[in-house]
C-alpha cells in the first residue's frame, strides 16, 4: 500500500501506486475517494519537492472537497496546500489560507488539525521576523495538545519553541525546553540530541567570553 511504501522512503513507488488509484476512482467517479487521493498524492510530491505538481493535485483535491462540501477534508488539503504557497513565497495567499484553515478547524472542531495550521503558521511569522506572535501561536498549539492528552504533539510543540529560541540565540532557555520536550517523545530524535548537544557548547562559549 501507499502508505506503507512512503514509511519505508519508497516516495516515488507510492507515488505511483496513488496515480493508479487515482485512475480507478475516476473510473468509478466517486469523487469523495478522488478527493482523498489527490489529498495523498499532493503530500507525497510535497515531501519530494514536486512543488507545482502537489499544488496541481491538492488544488484539485481541495476543489472537490468543497464540491461535496466535505470540510474535514477540505481542511486537511488547506493544511498542506498552505505549505505549498508559503515554499513558494505566495505569503499573502499563505496568510489568507492559514486565516481560512485555522477558522475551518474550529468550525469542524478538529482541534489537532487547528494546532497543526498554528504550529505551520508560526514558521511562517517567525519568518517574517515576528518572534512574539510565533511564540504565541506555538503556545496556542501546546495548549491544545495538553487539553487533548497528546504526550506526543505537544512533545513535537515544545521542541518547535526550543529551535524558536535556539534561533533567537536564548540557549539556555532553549535547552531546558528541548529537555521538556524529549520528556513528551516516546523516541528521542536523533536531530534533538544533536541540538541539545550544540546548544550546550554555544551556552559554554557565551559563559566563557563574558
Amino acid at each position: 500500500a501507499w502508505d506503507v511504501l512512503r514509511v519505508q522512503g519508497r516516495g516515488h513507488d507510492a507515488m505511483r501506486e496513488l496515480a493508479v488509484a487515482l485512475q480507478e476512482c475516476r473510473a468509478l467517479r466517486d469523487k469523495h475517494l478522488e478527493a482523498e487521493t489527490l489529498d495523498r498524492l499532493g503530500g507525497i510530491q510535497h515531501e519530494l519537492g514536486q512543488m507545482n505538481e502537489a499544488r496541481n493535485s491538492l488544488e484539485s483535491a481541495l476543489a472537490l472537497a468543497r464540491e461535496q462540501t466535505d470540510q474535514p477534508l477540505e481542511g486537511r488539503v488547506l493544511s498542506y496546500l498552505v505549505l505549498i504557497h508559503h515554499d513558494q513565497g505566495r505569503t499573502d495567499v499563505a496568510n489568507a489560507m492559514y486565516d481560512a484553515g485555522v477558522a475551518l478547524a474550529r468550525q469542524v472542531q478538529d482541534r489537532p488539525l487547528e494546532a497543526r495550521f498554528l504550529n505551520n503558521l508560526a514558521n511562517l511569522r517567525h519568518q517574517q521576523g515576528r518572534f512574539d506572535e510565533a511564540w504565541s501561536l506555538l503556545e496556542a498549539a501546546l495548549t491544545i495538545h495538553r487539553q487533548t492528552q497528546n504526550r506526543s504533539a505537544e512533545g513535537l510543540i515544545l521542541g518547535n519553541l526550543a529551535s524558536l529560541l535556539t534561533r533567537e540565540g536564548i540557549y539556555e532557555e532553549a535547552i531546558e525546553t528541548y529537555r521538556r520536550a524529549l520528556a513528551g517523545l516516546e523516541k528521542r530524535p536523533a536531530t534533538i540530541v544533536l541540538t541539545e548537544a550544540e546548544l550546550k557548547d554555544r551556552e559554554a562559549e557565551r559563559i566563557a567570553t563574558e
